[in-house]
């Protein structure tokens, strides 16, 4: 038994040197990984609007996922893929792409007018060499939904966040076009996108609320119109935008209509003298 003591001690030396070092690779990593991914320090509605999607009415596409590293039919945080770029894409170590798939074709609800499609973000990709044959390496820093190979490549945008200052409080009025989901119904919290965008002044944090018509209950009798939720901008394109449901008493469709509430006023400053109005105010 004594023999075997001087092995047994240089094993359990071994085992916790392996130990250690790999934790403190993992904590590394994750710094890193951490470090890098909140580089721009997304509010949580730019983070909502980037998982929620958007209609591209043609693509970006800068390149594509060609393989990864290990052999994996989806890929996760930390793996290491393969990039192959277009011709004419100057990209370098450090830069950021996102991985996305093209899913609803969205045609207009009421004119059929062709709008585009549905942009699925899957992922935020770091580039972490430089190209060779067009090919660089890249590690996924955020993953949002499965990757595999094949999926397309986008330079990184992050959604804007709400605008400061004066901003129009212009009606508008426009229809949801299509949802996240892809389905007729849609409940609160859920993602819709509508027709309206930056070309009729939408921005991004404004409200909307969703009108339903009347339902006519004769040659002569219209039910009128109700007002059935509330909407938030999260994002905006030139010519739509993407909302998420604030609060509904109903289920939603495609082509209801909205219409831009107006803006409530801003809180006065804590600081500010406020005098009260004098009686000559009320006349």
């Amino acid at each position: 038994m004594s023999t075997n003591h001087p092995k047994m001690a240089k094993t359990y030396l071994k085992t916790a040197v392996l130990v250690f070092v790999s934790f403190f690779s993992a904590v590394s990593v994750v710094n890193a990984e951490e470090s890098v991914f909140h580089r721009t320090r997304p509010s949580s509605d730019q983070a909502m609007a980037f998982q929620g999607g958007y209609i591209l009415p043609a693509e970006k596409v800068v390149g594509s996922v060609i393989g990864s590293r290990e052999q994996k039919s989806f890929f996760g945080a930390g793996d290491t893929l393969y990039i192959r770029f277009i011709r004419n894409i100057d990209v370098r170590p450090g830069d950021w792409v996102t991985a996305y798939s093209m899913s609803t074709v969205v045609f207009h609800p009421i004119s059929s007018a062709y709008m585009g499609r549905v942009v699925k973000i899957l992922g935020i990709l770091e580039i972490t060499s430089e190209p060779k044959n067009r090919v660089a390496e890249a590690r996924v820093i955020q993953p949002l939904d499965a990757m595999r190979p094949g999926v397309p490549v986008m330079l990184y945008e992050l959604p804007p966040d709400a605008a400061e200052g004066t901003r129009s409080d212009d009606p508008i009025s426009g229809a949801i076009v299509e949802t996240k989901s892809g389905g007729e119904l849609t409940a609160q919290g859920e993602i819709v996108y509508i027709d309206l965008g930056a070309h009729d002044g939408l921005e991004v944090g404004d409200r909307l609320k969703v009108i339903r018509k009347g339902s006519r209950e004769s040659m002569k009798t219209y039910l009128p119109d109700y007002a059935l939720a509330e909407l938030r901008v999260l994002s905006v394109q030139q010519r739509s935008a993407t909302v998420i449901i604030v609060k509904s008493v109903d289920a939603l469709h495609r082509g209801d209509w909205v219409t831009r509430l107006q803006r409530r006023p801003s809180a006065p400053d804590p600081g500010q003298n406020i005098q009260p109005p004098s009686p000559e105010d009320h006349y």
